[in-house]
């Protein structure tokens, strides 16, 4: 239900610019669902414990949080790192709030875009131009949210990458992954996918890059597509990424086409840290809850592949090129697809089954 009222618990707001409706007492009963509330942080503190079943930032927020500038992050899984580097920036915490809301995944109402913290909170709106064509629905996009915005909120668009550095991964043809046991465990490998559904044996690493090399013919040609499609669309962006991406090409930009590593969304916080006159350093990395895949950098750059992994706590380890591929072939045997393919062949499969699943026991012992 969209709140469409708002009261505020305790003394005035000082400075708000937004209406409100102003309660001297409150107690449970009170409460309702067509309302958003706003405690005195004193008076809230006096009686939290009758306030045990509201959820913060979503029925009520305290009255401390309009002392800074409420801050909303909009966009993909790629907000959620570049939130906690600048929640560690001094110059940021002490002049900044960011407004806890989901990345847009997690949005499974658009009626959500009608709450107050869009419509009145919001002093300052980063995004990162979420186009009107998204597969959220229309709703969803920037421009549908910017116009609820209060005419004094500034409003900045931010690099969105997701989908877009294919030209390193060309095996990666479509946007699934492999699950095993309801979690993701793997992006979709074609190389890997189309192997195991001819062969009953691993691949060996040295036949991955040839194959990878192999698809990576047209690699001039995908990557001035790349940087075209990019160049197109910071045209709308307040932080302009293609030169920096041009000048860091010999290192590691994506872990796979839908997550650039820390290296890119680093270089997008200090841009933004710099819009927003805050300093910027470096806090401790936080990855995206992701894995890694093999990309053309690894093949171009002759450095060793050694792959972060560590999806839902799935392995908790580095990958390198030998262990991704028995990985990944192993949990690929057992759907149902492949399993059927094999049927004639069924003991030599339960065979190799065993033997893969000895030797992928230590990766599979979190699942």
């Amino acid at each position: 239900m969209t709140r469409s009222k708002i009261e505020y618990v305790g003394k005035t707001i000082p400075n708000s610019n937004f209406d409100y409706s102003l309660i001297s007492d409150f107690s449970e009963n009170d409460f309702r669902d067509d309302c958003f509330y706003i405690f005195d942080k004193e008076f809230f503190e006096n009686n939290k414990i009758q306030f045990a079943e509201l959820v913060e930032f979503k029925n009520y927020v305290l009255s401390d949080i309009f002392e800074k500038k409420i801050v909303v992050l909009y966009g993909n899984c790629h907000i959620i790192p570049i939130k906690f580097q600048l929640e560690a920036q001094k110059d940021f915490f002490d002049r900044y709030f960011i407004f806890p809301i989901p990345p847009i995944c997690l949005i499974n109402d658009d009626e959500f875009f009608n709450e107050p913290v869009f419509s009145c909170f919001c002093d300052v709106f980063i995004h990162q131009d979420i186009r009107d064509d998204n597969m959220y629905g229309p709703n969803y996009s920037s421009k549908s949210i910017i116009n609820k915005l209060p005419k004094k909120c500034k409003i900045y668009a931010i690099p969105n990458l997701y989908r877009m550095p294919i030209f390193q991964f060309p095996q990666n043809i479509i946007n699934k992954g492999l699950f095993y046991k309801n979690k993701k465990v793997f992006s979709y490998d074609s190389i890997l996918d189309n192997w195991v559904k001819s062969h009953l044996r691993v691949m060996s690493p040295k036949e991955y890059i040839r194959r990878l090399n192999k698809l990576n013919s047209d690699y001039d040609t995908n990557l001035g597509s790349f940087l075209a499609k990019i160049r197109t669309r910071e045209e709308k962006w307040d932080i302009k990424i293609s030169d920096f991406i041009i000048d860091n090409l010999d290192k590691q930009l994506f872990y796979d086409p839908n997550h650039p590593t820390d290296l890119v969304l680093d270089f997008i916080t200090s841009k933004l840290c710099e819009l927003l006159s805050v300093g910027f350093k470096k806090a401790k990395t936080i990855f995206l809850d992701d894995v890694e895949m093999p990309s053309i950098y690894n093949v171009n750059s002759g450095k060793q592949l050694k792959m972060r992994k560590h999806c839902h706590s799935f392995c908790k380890t580095f990958l390198n090129l030998k262990e991704y591929i028995s990985l990944y072939s192993f949990l690929n045997y057992q759907n149902i697809e492949i399993t059927n393919k094999y049927k004639k062949k069924y003991l030599k499969l339960r065979f190799y089954m065993i033997l893969m699943k000895f030797k992928c026991l230590s990766f599979l012992k979190n699942i």
